[in-house]
């Protein structure tokens, strides 16, 4: 073939790979091996704010603001030779402005030349929200200090106090210091469950691990006994000795179930059974209350954010924590009628393989 020829095939490649590019939304160029810019489509000249002309004179290091150019040339030697190579960067504009991007690099091959096809993506907005969630993450943990420390200090002394001026007064059935405790007993509970969905919100992912069942919900029944003394609260016939795949959040699902049955409950004595059962590969754990039970408008909507259910002085946190953790541990949660009054939370968890 005549150097005419030869001439005539790479001009008509070039053309086609600026047609390819040309067509692209993205800024893209044609990267010689020694970094040089040897084609780029007009999302770049519009994004960089340089000429073509000016672009095809330059080396890639030259508008890249985020990599040195060592750290440039070691990504081109490094290029792999079938996929992509996917890194961020940032990129200065003639104007200085700075752009985040994403690059999507490949070798390619016309007329026998290895060249590297670069596509750079504006990932401007992702950052911006990768910030702002890493600035709300930062106060969400603030919160949870707050919820951890100081709050449930104060409640502790104003509970103190008010047992102290119980003592003092001989009066052991005064209305108003009875009151008073009880509301800084839930209180403190509030603040639990309000600390263990910050701490749902903080987690990146589940750190699956295999947990008791009968350890975990023995445990939440006795503390729940002692915190609700006029309560009535029963585990029937055995619990099954399985274990389930989720986490240490596990017990905050039985805690917040079971303080759901007491403080909804509009009888003298709130009485809550519990009992569990294996299913094949999941097993069952039932929580039935006496008390006013979920109308039937309201059984999917009361695990909502902010659902209260019933008309009572809950925050509707608690429900909405359990949903998400149970539908973190890939298992489900439901209500159902108890006979003859009251609900059945209705928990179903994968046994851990």
């Amino acid at each position: 073939m005549s150097g005419d020829g030869r001439d005539s095939d790479r001009q008509r490649a070039h053309g086609e790979y600026q047609d390819l590019i040309d067509a692209m939304n993205d800024t893209a160029w044609v990267l010689a091996p020694d970094g040089r810019i040897e084609a780029v489509n007009e999302s770049a000249v519009q994004t960089l704010g340089y000429s073509r002309e000016t672009l095809l004179s330059m080396q890639i290091h030259e508008i890249d603001d985020g990599l040195e150019p060592d750290e440039i040339t070691e990504l081109i030697e490094n290029m792999p030779t079938d996929g992509l190579q996917v890194f961020e960067t940032v990129h200065e504009a003639n104007d200085g402005t700075k752009i985040p991007v994403e690059i999507s690099s490949s070798l390619v091959s016309y007329h026998g030349e290895t060249r590297i096809l670069s596509i750079a993506r504006d990932i401007t907005e992702r950052k911006r929200y990768e910030e702002e969630l890493e600035r709300q993450r930062d106060d969400l943990e603030l919160l949870n200090e707050v919820l951890r420390h100081d709050i449930r200090n104060d409640l502790a002394v104003i509970s103190g106090a008010a047992e102290s001026l119980r003592e003092q007064l001989g009066d052991e059935s005064n209305p108003d210091l009875t009151t008073i405790q009880e509301k800084t007993g839930h209180a403190v509970d509030l603040t639990t469950t309000a600390r263990d969905l910050a701490r749902v919100m903080l987690q990146t992912e589940v750190d699956d691990q295999r947990v008791p069942l009968a350890r975990t919900v023995v445990q939440q029944v006795a503390e729940t006994r002692s915190g609700y003394p006029d309560a009535d609260v029963t585990i029937e016939g055995e619990l099954p000795a399985v274990q389930v795949s989720a986490d240490e959040l596990l017990e905050a699902v039985f805690r917040n179930l079971l303080q759901n049955a007491i403080q909804h409950n509009d009888t003298d004595t709130p009485n809550v059974t519990v009992r569990a059962e294996t299913l094949e590969d999941r097993v069952a754990v039932r929580i039935a209350d006496n008390g006013p039970g979920v109308p039937d408008s309201q059984k999917s909507a009361i695990f909502g954010r902010g659902e209260k259910g019933l008309a009572s002085a809950g925050s509707g946190i608690g429900l909405y924590l359990v949903q998400t953790l149970v539908d973190r541990y890939g298992g489900t949660v439901r209500i159902e009628d108890n006979d003859p009054d009251g609900s059945v939370f209705v928990v179903e968890l994968p046994i851990a393989g």
